[in-house]
């Protein structure tokens, strides 16, 4: 005798899950079928087969006729298996005010309940001194870091000088081009030129 109740998604599916949900709190929107293989290595085709499970488990729909259409039904039943990815923050080293970037030997993992949800695994860098007040940026926060890619445009950037200094430069993009803009000469220089080592996404303050 078949159950009314359906069962539980298997373990891929509640990856597509997850991801579909943070995709669509990051973006705003949903992601293609070809963005959602991508981000979890796996093909179009693989992923059409998840999506229909889901459809008959009733956790995802679809809407005709319209772009990015693929939409979680219940939120709700989406965060208990985001709880369950045990997602994580690594405090990977430090940033003080004189420039300097260390790196800790050992990751010191930390799993802070509140925005895990929007940011997933991160690692984070911790300031120390308070050079950078005209970036908001003060003693003792935390900067949430990934590497460089396409998607990001007007984001703070970590770039280190031919001195060696790390300095917080503007990520911006012109006429499709993405500028690095020193913070204190205001001069624009192109991405390939300047050694950058990651991408500020977020900030965490300290009180």
């Amino acid at each position: 005798m078949s159950s009314i109740v359906p069962e539980s998604p298997s373990p891929k599916q509640m990856e597509l899950l997850c991801s579909l949900y943070r995709f669509q709190r990051k973006h705003g929107y949903s992601p293609t079928l070809d963005e959602l293989g991508r981000i979890m290595g796996i093909s179009k085709v693989t992923v059409h087969q998840y999506i229909r499970c889901l459809e008959k488990k009733g956790l995802v729909c679809r809407i005709k006729n319209y772009a990015r259409s693929l939409q979680i039904v219940d939120e709700s039943k989406i965060k208990p298996y985001l709880r369950s990815e045990r997602a994580s923050w690594k405090l990977v080293g430090r940033l003080t005010d004189q420039g300097r970037l260390k790196f800790y030997s050992i990751p010191k993992k930390l799993e802070p309940e509140l925005l895990i949800e929007r940011y997933g695994n991160t690692n984070l860098l911790r300031v120390v001194g308070n050079s950078w007040p005209e970036k908001n940026i003060s003693d003792g926060d935390y900067l949430l870091i990934e590497p460089l890619s396409e998607k990001h445009s007007r984001n703070l950037v970590l770039v280190q000088t031919r001195s060696g200094r790390v300095e917080i430069c503007t990520l911006i993009r012109r006429r499709n081009r993405l500028l690095i803009q020193n913070r204190q000469t205001c001069e624009e220089i192109p991405t390939h030129q300047a050694d950058i080592l990651a991408v500020i996404i977020g900030l965490i303050r300290s009180y």
